[in-house]
């Protein structure tokens, strides 16, 4: 986020984050499957909308860190962008099955409540065309490297005054 845009860089949201406030509680407070229906998906995608859009119109960058497993979802946010004529720039992040089910595994005190069951359930998911504004990255590598990788599939460079 420090990399995109002016200073301060960008806002980041964060679905984990925004589905815990919906929800009423702690950051780090498991929820429970049914805070992952369909309606509630739904809700917290409306919430990152909003907010991403308010930000935007305020002159600011933003990132908006959620799954985007739905092309639906993918669409929207990218036509909301084109429709205030700010840039838009999203990545697809993959990485191998082993690597995802050990990251999910090795993560503590985190807002995510992603189990191995819920990585297993996604990658069975047909989550549809990207369009080409979606930048396809290797993530099965270091934080550095795939932060490297994206950099150069986009410029993050602040504006030039």
């Amino acid at each position: 986020a420090p990399c995109i845009g002016g200073p301060p860089g960008a806002v980041h949201l964060r679905s984990d984050l925004e589905r815990k406030a919906l929800a009423g509680v702690g950051q780090l407070e498991r929820l429970p499957d049914s805070a992952y229906t369909a309606e509630a998906h739904s809700r917290v995608y409306a919430v990152l909308h909003d907010k991403a859009k308010m930000i935007l119109a305020a002159n600011h960058s933003v990132i908006v860190d959620a799954v985007y497993d739905a092309e639906s979802d993918r669409d929207e946010i990218e036509a909301m962008a084109g429709t205030l004529g700010v840039p838009f720039r999203a990545f697809w992040l993959q990485a191998d099955e082993h690597k995802l089910l050990a990251r999910v595994a090795a993560r503590h005190n985190d807002a995510s409540d992603a189990t191995p069951r819920v990585v297993q359930a996604q990658l069975g998911l047909h989550t549809g065309r990207l369009s080409p504004a979606w930048n396809s990255l290797n993530a099965g590598t270091s934080a550095e490297e795939t932060l490297r990788s994206a950099k150069a599939a986009a410029d993050f460079s602040p504006p030039r005054i």
